[in-house]
């Protein structure tokens, strides 16, 4: 959610038009996906993308201006300085009923986990570079970038959804699933309509299309708000992929996600192949614009010194303690000290594969279980060869991530009785992320997409890093 009027009040992501008078983009956005919308000289609202380009033209006549000019011409200022109260939040128990959802919406100062969508967050930084004043409302998940954390004009609220109504089994699901999405409607519409100030854009990631879609296309239009839809992907094949795709309830969630999607101000996708299938068979109405997602440019390729660094602080992770097996006494996994004291790669080192995952359903890792073990004889059958034969090195696999699947294939991993190939999983901070893409030797997507048309973020930042990437072919 977007406001420029004054700085926010709690949390969600808003926009505003950055009261630019001129075509130059304000500020460059750090991430290709980013958002940036501004005035130009002739009085039209644009849309930016990452190298300053516009992508689309909103007509003056559409926008909400919440910013006037001098009459002699000089800088522009809120035509509004009168500016409310942050609304305390303490009470809502009392008017719901219940300390449950009191307790769900909590101190943004605390700063815990919010949104673990990386795309979104650099949507907000770009905002927020552009002078925007941004709301940001995240379900529970992981913690945002530090980035993200310290921008003043970047507001926090952190959705909090009771672990009692998280459905463990599929019989679960149809007894909780509904209790849930009354849950996060009434939060969702007491946050938007009452505890933030009121926006003039609501920019909403798809997937979840329920009820969020529902939830800020009502709201949008209560507050009179710009609704901007980021198509991720279609929510309904990824419910389909649990329940089948000729379910009754994957059918009226298709419905769902069709009917409360398709008429928004304007509309974000990853691909060209989604956008057009969004115009062919959707027949959305309002602006589409296709951000392709491009690693930050913190997303590098390491040295060995770096690298030396990382993994001698790595190691000392319990999670990463298979992996340690293949240090060989050094204080790094992958480079060593040498008599000069310098920092190289180690001659005989092991070849490091990283994977990162949301465990669901649309990646199925039991492909690279099986081909590392595969590996495995294939290598050991090489060592031991007391002829002319080429070796093949050690792997040295992490998976990283957080998920509903992570627990069951933790139990195949622990399973397997492997000589050459060592599987650790891991979840590592968004800092640490990005320094291990650039440390490995080879990058691993076993993301198929429940629709097909979405190309996975992971992909983006392996290769913005410089890291060779095998994954399944997509569309873009």
């Amino acid at each position: 959610l977007v406001s420029d009027a004054a700085p926010p009040t709690a949390a969600g992501v808003l926009a505003g038009p950055a009261g630019a008078t001129d075509v130059t983009p304000i500020s460059e956005p750090t991430h290709d996906s980013s958002v940036l919308l501004r005035t130009s000289a002739d009085g039209q609202t644009v849309i930016d993308s990452h190298d300053g380009g516009v992508q689309s033209d909103w007509e003056s006549d559409d926008i909400i201006r919440p910013y006037e000019s001098d009459s002699d011409g000089g800088d522009i200022e809120p035509v509004d300085d009168d500016i409310p109260d942050p609304i305390d939040t303490s009470g809502l128990a009392s008017l719901l009923g219940g300390s449950t959802l009191a307790n769900a919406l909590e101190d943004p100062s605390k700063a815990k986990a919010i949104m673990e969508s990386p795309r979104m967050q650099y949507h907000a930084l770009s905002l927020a570079q552009a002078g925007h004043h941004i709301d940001f409302i995240g379900y529970d998940g992981a913690r945002p970038m530090e980035e993200v954390l310290g921008n003043p004009r970047i507001a926090l609220r952190h959705i909090k959804i009771p672990p009692q109504l998280s459905a463990s089994s599929r019989a679960a699901f149809f007894v909780l699933a509904p209790l849930k999405i009354a849950y996060q409607i009434m939060l969702l519409f007491w946050i938007l309509l009452f505890a933030i100030q009121r926006p003039h854009y609501i920019l909403v990631q798809n997937p979840p299309a329920i009820p969020t879609l529902l939830v800020a296309r009502v709201c949008a239009w209560l507050t009179g708000a710009r609704l901007v839809i980021d198509w991720h992907n279609y929510g309904y094949t990824i419910l389909g992929m649990k329940l089948g795709p000729r379910h009754p309830i994957v059918v009226l969630a298709q419905r769902f996600e069709r009917f409360f999607g398709a008429n928004a101000y304007a509309h974000l996708c990853v691909t060209d192949a989604m956008a057009a299938d969004l115009q062919r068979s959707w027949g959305i109405r309002g602006q589409l614009v296709v951000l392709h997602d491009k690693a930050p440019r913190h997303f590098r390729r390491l040295g060995a010194e770096e690298i030396h660094q990382l993994w001698k602080r790595l190691l000392s992770d319990s999670q990463l303690e298979p992996l340690r097996q293949l240090s060989a006494g050094n204080e790094s996994l992958l480079t060593c000290r040498s008599s000069d004291g310098t920092i190289e790669m180690r001659k005989y080192r092991p070849m490091l594969i990283v994977s990162s995952t949301s465990w669901t359903a649309d990646e199925d890792f039991s492909i690279l279980l099986s081909a590392l073990k595969l590996y495995d004889v294939k290598a050991a059958s090489r060592n031991a060869c007391s002829g002319d034969c080429v070796t093949l090195p050690p792997l040295a696999v992490l998976i990283t991530g957080k998920g509903p699947l992570r627990e069951h294939y933790e139990q195949e991993i622990s399973q397997m009785e492997l000589q050459q190939v060592r599987i650790a999983t891991a979840w590592l901070s968004a800092e640490d992320y990005p320094l291990l893409l650039g440390s490995a030797d080879l990058g691993v997507s076993m993301h198929t997409s429940s629709s097909g048309l979405d190309l996975p973020m992971k992909v983006v930042d392996m290769l913005g890093c410089g890291t060779p990437v095998c994954a399944f072919r997509f569309s873009w």
